[in-house]
């Protein structure tokens, strides 16, 4: 792994007071949990290349910046899931693929029991799972993905436990 990204956006310290309070009810949960995931994916495609394309105006032709690279979304069943559609608004052109995996809870081994995934050659993938606790999903998905020519592998979350970071730091076999 490269690079690990924690986030001190004042958002996202927002977002996560009010996904924390047990008080919130579920339309305030459902609205900062799609909020802090556009932040966060937002900040993490941050130095990606652009490219120069022609648009029209009413007026003149005009030169604007574009995003250049493809992207596929994967989110990890099933938790993953509610964090695809927030993913979508900020890459609509994103093509979708799901890992269906279970955990077994002696081993923390993730099994899977569901992959369609497109092919990912030169594309850039990010992997949608909202929390990390053992790594095991996640190691399943990057060590499936390292057989595809993709052009780089993100991993979006929003909590993850400080421990793991040791074990994807290493590469993956």
């Amino acid at each position: 792994m490269k690079k690990v990204i924690v986030s001190n956006n004042y958002y996202v310290a927002d977002a996560l007071g009010y996904l924390r309070d047990k008080k919130s009810d579920i339309k305030a949960f459902r609205y900062f949990a799609d909020r802090l995931i556009k932040i966060l994916i937002s900040g993490a495609l941050d130095g990606l290349k652009l490219k120069e394309m022609e648009a029209f105006t009413e007026f003149e032709k005009i030169q604007v910046k574009r995003i250049a690279d493809e992207f596929i979304l994967i989110p990890v069943l099933r938790a993953g899931v509610a964090m695809l559609t927030p993913a979508l608004e900020l890459l609509p052109n994103a093509k979708v693929g799901f890992a269906g995996l279970v955990r077994d809870e002696k081993t923390a081994i993730a099994k899977e029991y569901y992959w369609k995934v497109p092919v990912a050659e030169n594309q850039i993938v990010l992997i949608l799972d909202p929390m990390i606790v053992t790594g095991g999903s996640i190691l399943y998905v990057l060590r499936k993905l390292k057989l595809e020519k993709t052009k780089e592998i993100r991993i979006m979350n929003s909590f993850i436990r400080i421990v793991i970071l040791s074990t994807l730091s290493f590469p993956i076999p």
